[in-house]
């Protein structure tokens, strides 16, 4: 800070000022006290006369744990030139109420202003982002000055002040202004970037983007004390209400959204996604714990204060969780959680600044205007150059994606079509294999007993009568198997493991082999098309066990979990030759619907030994969300 004012000290607690050089510590001029009573003016001079204010022995500024109680700080300033001059006592602490009293007559103290930054800037003494109060002193004279702090919305009592000429601050915030403004300039054109793009878009991670961005610079408006100069009026009454630790809050949430949208992280890291998503419903109950007591309770009420400074301290631990989650996806050598890491690790650094420096009052470095809006403004470059490549990289994976999709759906189609057209060849078999022999059989039959009923006196044989009522009964429940096979599959109304029970009780009614079917999982939850395709696979099987097998039985198990549906189907029939088998119609039909259900079928058979066919099927695409 180039201010152009001199102090000298005459006395330990006395400040001597003529122009020249700045002096910024005060900490060796002004002694404070802190009020347990109702901040009484008249009460806190009669304190200081009694010698009870303390000096502030800390290497630091006035730093004291939040109070609901005011303190108040004493100075003496003396002009030590022949002329008058005026000079502002300036604080620079947001959230904290300063009432300055002129005492040299104790009996009757003036007050000079009460302000705070919440005050419209027309209305303080001197139009600055701090809060001054301007004071004469006349030449070779001292003044006595009384401040009473009082926390509004503040964490805690920290009082940086220091004395300038009003012509020096005014200077000095002329030129921290210009070099602010090229700061939040740059925000604004990100805002508006990001609004625009999500608007045209509607793509999530630059909606959170626009977010983060506007309650990250919320944050550093309130934390350098610019809310009541760029704000509007009716805004910033209400920005005010908010303690600026909320806006941290939201900045947490916003960033965990965007680190979110940037990663994948719901398709490639699920276990972290639910982990975050429980982190932000912890962030979104500590604004709620900056914010609800506001509307229930005085600003400066106890409850409100200590639950501030609680919510506050989660705040940050919150923050070095999230940061945690991200180290963690880099250890699992996740190159996207790198570049999410290094683009943030500016503000992070500026973060971890702020909390060394605000709640500990280590200063380990500080860039102008600020360490974390140095941080935000690096951090923005860093997350647009790795956004494009990220997104340029999505693009190329989209084109190739979308080549294999094409490639899977032409096959897909071509495997279902080939799976149709058998099972048209295969119904044909079906229909001339055992109906057209049925039908032949009946007709020689009937051809018999008509030759023989052509004899007169010639009696119809009952064994033939109970031959042609066997084969009818035969061919009614071939008829019945192969309507059941053609007829379309009522899935919605009666369900998967309904329609499979009705099928086997049908079969155990009719023949010979008994089949047992057993179900363990959610089956309905899989979609009706896959539980269609299903059913047709089961179907297949069935009909080959019956024909072919020579079984007494044979059982079903219908599995789903998380990550799979499978299917197995064991009888204890002659089994057959694979490597004979593996043309069939029937098995290739089954083959056909797997590929369409991006399962895998497997086939294991030795003749003598029966046989068992296992599908397994990923539950991508195949469950109803």
């Amino acid at each position: 800070m180039l201010l152009v004012t001199k102090c000298f000290t005459q006395m330990p607690d006395t400040l001597l000022m003529k122009p020249g050089i700045y002096e910024p510590d005060l900490r060796k001029y002004y002694r404070y006290f802190k009020d347990e009573t109702d901040g009484n003016i008249n009460l806190a001079i009669a304190e200081l006369n009694k010698g009870h204010f303390s000096e502030n022995t800390k290497d630091v500024v006035l730093n004291e744990p939040t109070t609901p109680h005011p303190y108040w700080i004493a100075l003496t300033i003396k002009n030590d030139t022949t002329i008058d001059f005026p000079v502002t006592w300036n604080f620079y602490e947001d959230g904290i109420l300063f009432s300055v009293y002129n005492i040299n007559d104790a009996t009757s103290p003036q007050l000079i202003g009460s302000y705070s930054t919440a005050t419209s800037t027309k209305n303080r003494g001197l139009k600055a982002r701090c809060v001054s109060f301007k004071v004469l002193l006349p030449h070779g004279q001292s003044v006595k000055l009384l401040a009473k702090c009082t926390i509004t919305t503040a964490n805690q009592m920290y009082i940086p002040t220091d004395v300038t000429t009003p012509d020096d601050i005014l200077q000095y915030e002329m030129e921290y202004g210009f070099l602010v403004g090229r700061y939040l300039g740059f925000f604004l054109f990100a805002l508006l970037f990001n609004l625009l793009v999500w608007v045209s878009t509607n793509k999530a991670i630059y909606r959170w983007q626009f977010f983060y961005i506007l309650s990250i610079s919320l944050f550093n408006i309130l934390e350098l004390l610019y809310d009541a100069m760029l704000l509007p009026e009716w805004l910033h009454h209400i920005v005010i209400l908010i303690p600026k630790s909320t806006f941290l809050a939201l900045s947490i949430f916003f960033a965990i959204n965007v680190f979110e949208e940037f990663t994948n992280l719901k398709a490639n890291f699920i276990k972290t996604y639910h982990w975050l998503k429980w982190l932000k419903a912890f962030v979104l109950a500590l604004i709620g714990l900056f914010i609800i007591p506001l509307f229930l309770l005085p600003n400066n009420h106890s409850f409100v204060l200590s639950s501030r400074n609680v919510a506050v301290v989660l705040t940050l631990f919150s923050y070095f969780i999230f940061i945690i989650f991200i180290l963690i996806g880099c250890i699992q050598k996740s190159i996207i959680h790198l570049f999410y890491l290094l683009s943030a690790l500016p503000i992070l650094i500026g973060f971890i600044s702020f909390v060394l420096n605000g709640y500990f009052r280590y200063k380990i470095f500080h860039i102008e205007p600020g360490n974390m809006m140095v941080g935000l403004a690096v951090e923005l470059l860093l997350q647009t150059l790795f956004f494009s490549y990220r997104y340029r990289f999505l693009n190329l994976n989209i084109i190739k994606l979308a080549e294999e999709k094409f490639v899977i759906e032409k096959n897909v189609g071509q495997s279902i079509l080939e799976a149709q057209e058998m099972e048209r060849v295969k119904i044909s078999e079906d229909l001339h294999d055992q109906l057209g022999n049925d039908f032949l059989g009946l007709q020689l039959l009937t051809n018999k007993v008509a030759y023989l009923n052509a004899k007169e006196g010639f009696p119809i044989n009952e064994n033939l009568i109970t031959e042609m009522k066997n084969l009818t009964n035969e061919m009614s429940v071939h008829v019945r198997y192969l309507t059941h096979a053609l007829a379309k599959i009522n899935i919605q109304e009666n369900g998967l493991t309904q329609l499979i029970e009705n099928r086997l009780a049908l079969i155990n009614s009719n023949g010979t082999i008994r089949f047992r079917f057993e179900h363990l999982g959610d089956i309905e939850s899989i979609t009706n098309i896959s539980k269609i395709s299903i059913f047709r696979i089961i179907l297949e099987a069935i009909n080959n066990i019956i024909k072919h097998s020579e079984a007494s039985e044979a059982y079903l198990k219908l599995f789903l979990n998380e990550k799979e549906i499978s299917l197995t189907i064991v009888d204890n029939g002659k089994g057959f030759m694979l490597n004979e088998k593996q043309n069939g119609i029937g098995l290739h039909t089954m083959k056909g619907r797997a590929d369409a259900l991006k399962g895998r079928l497997e086939i294991k058979t030795i003749l003598g030994s029966g046989c068992t066919i296992q599908l397994i099927i990923p539950t991508n695409n195949h469950i109803n969300k």
